[in-house]
């Protein structure tokens, strides 16, 4: 499904990825210690690196080797941050509209994902007035909204309290259940990554 043969210089540190997945696995999680890469390798497969050298392959399209760079835009991956970086001046239905509206394919319809995801009384609501879990939710909505070839999760549950998080949970299995999407999850905790991947890759 996905594979990153990669490296970058950052800081005067060397980050370099050799990574093939199962093509059977639907959720990923990815591992590792502070600092080791996790997110940077996320936004090199993003296309958020362009000094990133090597290849890049999702699901046999190649993003990126030594004669091919498409940009992020041409990537179509969703990208959920450990805040979520909703648009503050919009509502929640217009951060999802937004993205509805730029998907180069509607895989789903917008009432479908504002189902699955429980979003229905949140929609006119000021985004600065969500809680931290009711944010996330709303994000990782739109990043599926936008029709991804890849869904990229870095640390989406962290900073949010048990509840919500359990919550959280429940909504990213109901996803991989009802979609299709691949999913990639950077997640510090062993137990939520096992009860979501199929597979788990540890970055040194």
């Amino acid at each position: 499904m996905l594979t990153v043969n990669a490296e970058i210089v950052l800081a005067q540190r060397h980050f370099r990825y050799q990574i093939a997945t199962k093509p059977e696995s639907q959720c990923i999680g990815i591992v590792g210690g502070s600092g080791c890469g996790k997110s940077t390798l996320f936004k090199i497969i993003a296309g958020f690196a362009p000094e990133a050298k090597g290849s890049i392959q999702v699901k046999n399209k190649t993003l990126q080797d030594a004669s091919i760079w498409l940009t992020p835009q041409q990537r179509n991956i969703g990208y959920v941050f450990q805040n979520a970086r909703l648009f503050p001046h919009l509502n929640v239905e217009q951060n999802l509209v937004f993205a509805y509206k730029r998907a180069t394919q509607g895989m789903f319809s917008f009432e479908q994902v504002v189902s699955t995801m429980q979003l229905k009384p949140l929609l006119a609501r000021k985004t600065q007035f969500l809680s931290g879990g009711e944010q996330q939710r709303v994000a990782i909505a739109r990043a599926i909204l936008s029709s991804p070839q890849l869904l990229l999760l870095d640390e989406p549950l962290t900073g949010i309290d048990k509840n919500q998080k359990l919550q959280l949970l429940d909504y990213l299995k109901q996803i991989k259940q009802e979609y299709t999407i691949p999913m990639l999850m950077i997640s510090h905790n062993q137990d939520e990554l096992c009860q979501l991947a199929e597979e788990i890759i540890a970055v040194d």
